[in-house]
């Protein structure tokens, strides 16, 4: 009796065990996937800062791009204007004056797009500025958060350690027959063993025959007939339902 008694304390240590496991091990699934959502959000403010940055390199290329233009088009109006000097025929003249309209207006169109180009770059590189101070801020707030939340894993996997070890040295006190029944059962269901409870079982409540029933009040471990967990009689739980039925 006292043999079966031992039985049944291991197995129910093994299954409080392995649920306190089981809540650790779900503490360690939800710190890797907030570190993940941590280290994507960090990407994502490299690519937001990377996508200012680049914005800001186009207008810089633009403001570049149209001050040569500018620049380009001084030159050939000055050109122009020393070729006219030694021009005398009038028809000549007239072309030279014609062409050197067109410059101008082009000079002025260039000019007025370089103005608006400068000012849009003014507005990129304090866009820029502010957007990186912020997401940057952001970085450094969520690389903190996967520091903590690292070392919360790493306590966390610690304490599944020790607990995984407390539960190989209750195992050694279990047969290796009852042990492959445990196995079994617990990875169906979150409690393999449990108590009869007035002449049923306590989880699914399917009644006990009477001469399961003789084996289990003769301190015997039994599989139930229908959810095949492992199931023992408490006398103290048993004695106190039948009470109650008075």
């Amino acid at each position: 009796m006292v043999a079966v008694r031992e039985l049944v304390s291991n197995l129910k240590k093994l299954s409080v065990i392995e649920a306190r496991a089981n809540e650790v091990r779900v503490q360690i699934i939800k710190h890797s996937k907030k570190i993940d959502e941590s280290k994507a959000l960090i990407e994502r403010t490299k690519s937001v800062i990377d996508q200012s940055h680049q914005a800001l390199r186009e207008q810089k290329k633009l403001v570049d791009r149209l001050e040569l233009d500018s620049s380009g088009l001084r030159e050939k109006e000055l050109e122009v204007k020393q070729r006219g000097k030694t021009i005398k025929k009038q028809a000549e003249y007239n072309a030279i004056e014609k062409e050197l309209d067109a410059i101008a207006k082009q000079l002025r169109e260039t000019e007025n797009s370089l103005e608006v180009a400068w000012h849009d770059l003014d507005h990129e590189t304090k866009k820029s500025a502010s957007i990186e101070a912020k997401q940057g801020a952001s970085a450094e707030t969520l690389t903190q958060s996967i520091k903590d939340t690292d070392d919360l894993k790493a306590a966390d996997e610690r304490t599944l350690t020790e607990i995984l070890a407390e539960k190989i040295d209750i195992a050694k006190n279990v047969p290796e027959d009852w042990m492959k029944r445990y196995e079994q059962m617990i990875k169906s269901v979150p409690n393999p063993i449990v108590p009869v409870s007035s002449e049923s079982c306590s989880s699914c409540y399917y009644s006990i025959v009477a001469k399961d029933f003789t084996r289990l009040k003769r301190s015997e471990i039994m599989v139930c007939r229908n959810c095949y967990r492992l199931i023992y009689l408490d006398r103290e739980e048993e004695a106190d339902a039948l009470n109650a039925q008075f």
